[in-house]
């Protein structure tokens, strides 16, 4: 059955804008799901809790947009300009985000499972509660970004940069943080089960009251890290440089 929600004339009425703008004043329908509005001007358009499932958004222009609550499973976001757009509650699951640029992007409780990030930029991103399982986000730049309790189950991190980011109370099981740089970051409270943070930069990273167990620190640089009240089980320290670290004893190494 047809929704009587979704106008039926979308392309009478947003068509002659393909190619221009589209703006908020001519988006008049809920779904835009399978369309193809690739490298068109959305800047501060109000697409909150429409139906963009699969739609080819790659290259727009999403500067300041409202997406909160939106279905963009699978939806086409590469290179996308998202800067401080508002993804609160968005479905990302399984999105294409490489290159996407989400600087000060609101994804608090967003579901980006299995989404591609790789080489995305999430500076000052706010992505607290977010569902980041299995998503991949190697080389991506997510300086900055407020990451607290977040779930990163099977997270794929290669050489990411989370320099100062926020990760307390972070879930972080089979994550590959391998060569990540976690300088400065806060990982306060956070639980770190079979994570891999082999030559990862640690350096002065807080971990304190974190529960790290079966995790590869190979290699890595703990220098002045802060380790008090963590709790550490089968962690290989193995060349690790951990010059000046405060240790779950309160001891400095």
């Amino acid at each position: 059955m047809d929704n009587p929600h979704v106008l039926k004339s979308f392309d009478s009425e947003l068509q002659p804008t393909i190619g221009a703008e589209l703006r908020p004043a001519l988006v008049q329908t809920q779904d835009l799901s399978g369309q193809d509005l690739h490298d068109q001007e959305l800047m501060a358009v109000n697409l909150s809790g429409f139906c963009l499932k699969g739609t080819n958004m790659s290259g727009v222009n999403l500067v300041r947009a409202n997406l909160s609550g939106a279905d963009l499973r699978g939806a086409e976001l590469s290179g996308a300009n998202l800067m401080q757009a508002n993804l609160c509650g968005a479905d990302l699951r399984g999105a294409d985000l490489r290159a996407a640029n989400l600087t000060r992007a609101n994804l608090s409780g967003a579901n980006l499972g299995q989404a591609n990030l790789i080489e995305a930029i999430l500076k000052d991103a706010l992505l607290t509660r977010a569902g980041l399982w299995s998503a991949v986000m190697s080389q991506a730049d997510l300086s900055r970004a407020n990451l607290s309790e977040a779930n990163m189950e099977g997270t794929t991190m290669i050489g990411a940069s989370l320099w100062l980011a926020i990760l307390c109370r972070a879930t972080l099981r089979r994550t590959n943080l391998t060569g990540a740089n976690l300088c400065v970051a806060n990982l306060s409270e956070a639980i770190l089960f079979d994570v891999n943070l082999t030559g990862a930069n640690m350096m002065r990273a807080n971990l304190n009251g974190a529960g790290l167990r079966a995790v590869s620190l190979r290699g890595a640089n703990l220098s002045q890290a802060i380790l008090s009240r963590a709790q550490l089980e089968n962690v290989n320290l193995d060349e690790a440089i951990v010059k000046d670290a405060i240790m779950p004893n309160g001891s400095v190494y």
